[in-house]
């Protein structure tokens, strides 16, 4: 029997959902140690950059099964980093779950991160309840794509 995944409940490791890595990507630092307290309370271990082509360096030598990035960095933002990861030929990264966090007021922004599948949007101040239920949310996302018979009833 399959338990049913509580997005609200007290799920303190996403481990063992499948997320055992997430890649942080802000150019402020105060912003990636908030993101990486809160994602290693999950059990998620972390890795950061400061803008987006730095990350795109790391995710070519370390695998990751989750992306969080700010928009407006130097460099790559968080546009270019998203563009170039579902532009990739690896299949693994054009598949990685994102989510995007800006404090742009821009509806744009919105509508932009909506045209890719697997990114997800959350505005700044980042609220920490609604970064644990994405994360919980992708993390079941990953599972059941995993576990394809979890999906059908016998």
């Amino acid at each position: 029997m399959i338990k049913p995944i509580s997005l609200h409940g007290p799920v303190r490791s996403l481990t063992s959902l499948g997320v055992r890595t997430a890649l942080i990507v802000d150019d402020v630092e105060a912003m990636r140690a908030i993101v990486d307290r809160t994602v290693r309370q999950l059990d998620v271990a972390t890795l950061e950059a400061g803008n987006g082509r730095d990350a795109f360096d790391l995710l070519q030598q370390h695998p990751v099964d989750v992306v969080i990035t700010d928009i407006e960095m130097p460099v790559w933002s968080g546009f270019d980093l998203l563009e170039a990861i579902r532009s990739s030929r690896d299949p693994g990264l054009q598949e990685l779950p994102v989510v995007v966090i800006s404090s742009l007021p821009d509806r744009a922004i919105l509508v932009q991160t909506r045209q890719y599948e697997d990114t997800y949007f959350l505005p700044k101040p980042v609220s920490i309840p609604q970064l644990r239920v994405t994360l919980k949310m992708i993390a079941t996302r990953l599972w059941l794509r995993s576990h394809p018979l979890a999906n059908h009833r016998q």
